[in-house]
């Protein structure tokens, strides 16, 4: 196991940029599942979400790309930690469900990959 660190923080860009980010990748390309009604107040750790926003080769492509980028970097630097930041415009679905699927990609690489939802209390809420 490496002794790197790899945070995978997903956001809202509509609540702006976390400033500890050495890397901000902007997944508002992908499928947005926001615009099917059954899936509006899921999130992308909802099986459902998942699998609409990966349903896409631009998705898989994008997630191949950020994965290497991601280890490429990290084999270079000197730095103990990074920080990786994925963000949609509200930062329930596309980031959740790309932040998770690099989070799992990185930490199966060895590293220590620790992802959290900057946005999670807002789309969290169920009544």
């Amino acid at each position: 196991m490496s002794e790197k660190t790899v945070r995978v923080i997903s956001f809202g860009f509509k609540y702006g940029i976390p400033e500890d980010a050495e890397f901000v990748i902007d997944v508002r390309c992908l499928p947005n599942p926001y615009w099917e009604e059954s899936m509006r107040d899921m999130c992308g750790l909802d099986r459902d979400v998942d699998a609409y926003v990966f349903s896409s080769k631009t998705s898989l492509d994008l997630l191949d790309a950020a994965e290497r980028m991601i280890l490429i970097c990290l084999s270079a630097t000197k730095k103990d930690e990074i920080t990786v930041c994925v963000g949609c415009t509200g930062g329930q679905h596309r980031s959740v469900a790309f932040a998770e699927r690099l989070g799992k990609r990185i930490g199966s690489a060895g590293y220590d990959c620790r992802t959290s939802h900057r946005e999670e209390k807002r789309f969290l809420v169920k009544v």
